[in-house]
Formats: C-alpha cells, sequence, structure tokens
C-alpha cells in the first residue's frame, strides 16, 4: 500500500522512519565502507 491521502503526517505527533539497505553484504565486505559504520558508532 502505497501512501496516500489517508496517510499524512501531522504535526505534534511521533513518527518513525525505516529504511532498506539493497546489497548490504558489499558494506561490511569493503573495509573502507565497514570502517565507516564502525567509526560512527563510537
Amino acid at each position: 500500500m502505497s501512501m496516500g491521502i489517508r496517510n499524512k503526517i501531522i504535526q505534534g505527533y511521533a513518527y518513525y522512519l525505516t529504511l532498506t539497505v539493497e546489497e548490504w553484504i558489499d558494506i561490511f565486505s569493503r573495509p573502507v565502507y565497514k570502517h565507516i559504520i564502525v567509526d560512527s558508532r563510537n
């Protein structure tokens, strides 16, 4: 179901956002990407 007229963001309410990373395995297999993830956790 796509976001339509019934699903509006109204001020004063809490919302959350979820994201999906495609081809996520590449993030952890390349050292440069792994270090970015690890360093951002500290």
